[in-house]
Order: structure tokens, then sequence, then C-alpha cells
């Protein structure tokens, strides 16, 4: 079976990433990671909980789904200050362009 028929649709049901390894086999977290990426780069909308039940779902309904959006959104956010606070360290201490 392939990946996406171990990822249960909602939230409630979500599936935790231990119990993704055990189910499929893959070998670790970094590539069932890929895999997910890959997937929704294919345009399944697979979410992620991290408040229980935690674990990946396919969205079962466009509030779901919304959720995950502003999820994502968020994480982006904190990625985005967090890439300005390095990029202000290297620049101040006269560290190399990391600009492309």
């Amino acid at each position: 079976m392939a990946l996406l028929d171990y990822i249960p649709t909602g939230e409630a049901n979500a599936v935790t990433t231990a119990e993704l390894l055990r189910l499929t086999g893959i070998p670790s977290v970094r590539a069932l990671r890929k895999e997910i990426h890959q997937l929704r780069e294919q345009g399944h909308i697979i979410c992620a909980s991290m408040e229980p039940p935690a674990g990946y779902y396919l969205a079962e309904n466009p509030q779901e789904a919304a959720r995950f959006v502003r999820s994502m959104e968020s994480r982006r956010r904190e990625i985005g200050r967090a890439i300005r606070a390095a990029k202000k360290y290297i620049q101040e201490t006269g560290g190399e362009s990391v600009d492309r």
C-alpha cells in the first residue's frame, strides 16, 4: 500500500509519525516528510496537527484545511523572523553575505 493509503481523513483520526513509519516501513522521519511533501506538491491536502490527536490527516472539510493553512503561515512567519535575525548577525559581524 502507498503512504496515502495510511493517512486517514479528518483531524480526529490523525495518525502519528511513529505509526506511519511502522505501517509503511519508510526508514526515517526525514524520508516520511519528503514523501508527504511530494504528495502535497501533487495536490493532496495532507494536514498536520501538533495538538492531540497529533499527527497527519487528510482534510475532511474546508475548515480543517483552513486551520492547517493558518498553522503553516504562522510557521512561515517564525522562520522569516529567524532568518532576518541570522542575517542581521552576519552583517553586523562582517560575515559572508548569504543573499543570492
